[in-house]
């Protein structure tokens, strides 16, 4: 019995979970981004540095999400910033590419 009750406790609540999975939903939209980069020239970006960003994108996407959930039991506010920072890097994404 104890032991099913620290198993329980070490998972995330399902809203967060839901949450965390909702915020990587945007990585469905990856193709599009992906042909929107690569179509373009940016003159202030070294090409070098935008492949990294084109391929290290998804990456962050689902790190951010899976870190977020596996610590939210121990550390929630830092899953809450991992989860905001992830919202200020979509932002960021869709500003530069309404440029």
């Amino acid at each position: 019995m104890e032991a099913q009750n620290q198993k329980q406790k070490s998972r995330p609540p399902r809203w967060f979970v839901v949450l965390a999975v909702l915020t990587a939903l945007p990585i469905l939209a990856y193709p599009w981004i992906w042909a929107y980069f690569t179509s373009r020239t940016f003159s202030w970006l070294d090409p070098g540095m935008l492949q990294f960003i084109i391929y290290a994108f998804p990456v962050y996407i689902i790190a951010t999400c899976w870190f977020s959930c596996k610590i939210y039991t121990e550390r929630p506010i830092v899953s809450w910033v991992l989860q905001v920072l992830l919202l200020f890097c979509y932002a960021m994404l869709f500003w530069v590419m309404s440029l």
